[in-house]
């Protein structure tokens, strides 16, 4: 191909750094809110001890600790960071990358002459502004060649519709860059905050927040996978379409090449062709903006209650509260007669 393009592997490389923000951030979270909750839980038992001291306990010791297990484990979970920056982060960017290689891979026969993979997915888009732009060149090389013959109108007309073109191109580039971007630097940011909702899930009142907290993870990770797999059908669609004209762009090796010889005798109008382009980009683009919209409506709106998602998370919440045995004796007593 005679241009290759490279600037949404590099734009989108140097988002990906922001990875170390999860470490970073997640530190000093479990750093603030230790001392907090740490003097908390001291009052709480120092309390318990003083009512115990006085005789106004009425349940057993053993069904309280059974009652409060969940609050060392979440604590477990959110404030040690070897658990949560060793265990919880890489479990939650494993099943994204598993899930994006997934869709990639399974898309990858639609993406025709493009392709890429779940670690580096702006390689299509590099893939597709480079042939792109191969095909504007050769607008503008037919405008040039037209106006060098003095067919200034021709000239005119072939500069017009390289810039539509272009502007197709470069609306569909931007809008889906923007969605791959959008949703990593969002799943960095839920989990870099995690520790504070996982804390959340220790105490009744505030384990809405850590169920809330997991839906969006999960509307995340579905987010990132429907936008690899979008990006791949779209570039196969394109491809298809264009094959002819593409194809040849792509093979012209670097040489200097006007659109009209490019078209050949395949009867289509250069003017045709560049608003097929762009009507094409165009849609691809918009179409392109629902996709937060799906991932939203597949995991309940991205703050769990009634769909799928809100039924795991809860599961999940219930079985990591529920750890001890329910044969552990019940408060209080029985009045009988007689």
């Amino acid at each position: 191909m005679g241009i290759q393009f490279n600037g949404f592997s590099a734009i989108g490389q140097s988002f990906e750094s922001a990875v170390s923000i999860i470490n970073s951030v997640s530190s000093s979270v479990a750093a603030l809110i230790t001392p907090v909750l740490l003097t908390m839980v001291a009052i709480w038992i120092i309390a318990y001890g003083l009512a115990t001291m006085r005789g106004e306990v009425q349940q057993p010791i053993m069904q309280m600790v059974g009652r409060y297990y969940r609050l060392g484990l979440f604590v477990a979970c959110g404030l040690s960071m070897g658990v949560f920056q060793g265990q919880i982060v890489p479990a939650v960017m494993d099943l994204q990358t598993g899930l994006a290689a997934a869709a990639s891979k399974s898309m990858s026969g639609m993406s025709g002459a493009c392709s890429g993979s779940a670690t580096n997915p702006y390689a299509m888009l590099d893939c597709y502004g480079s042939a792109a732009l191969a095909l504007v060149g050769a607008y503008f090389n037919q405008a040039v060649a037209d106006g060098t013959a003095l067919a200034i109108g021709a000239a005119l007309v072939d500069a017009a519709c390289g810039l539509v073109i272009l502007i197709g191109v470069t609306l569909y580039g931007v809008i889906m860059a923007l969605e791959f971007i959008e949703a990593r630097l969002m799943l960095f940011l839920t989990l870099a905050f995690g520790p504070i909702f996982i804390v959340c899930g220790a105490f009744p009142r505030t384990e809405a927040y850590f169920g809330n907290w997991l839906s969006k993870i999960a509307n995340l990770i579905i987010h990132n996978a429907l936008i690899i797999a979008y990006v791949a059908m779209s570039m196969g669609i394109f491809m298809n379409n264009f094959q002819p004209v593409i194809g040849t762009v792509m093979n012209a090796s670097g040489t200097v090449t006007g659109i009209t010889d490019l078209l050949g005798p395949s009867g289509i109008s250069p003017t045709t062709l560049a608003l097929q382009v762009l009507l094409e980009t165009f849609v691809l683009g918009l179409l392109g903006l629902k996709i937060p919209h799906l991932a939203s409506a597949l995991t309940s709106g991205g703050y769990g209650g009634s769909g799928a998602v809100g039924f795991l998370t809860g599961m999940a919440a219930q079985a990591m509260r529920t750890r001890l045995p329910r044969s552990l004796p019940a408060s209080g007593g029985q009045i009988r007669q007689g």
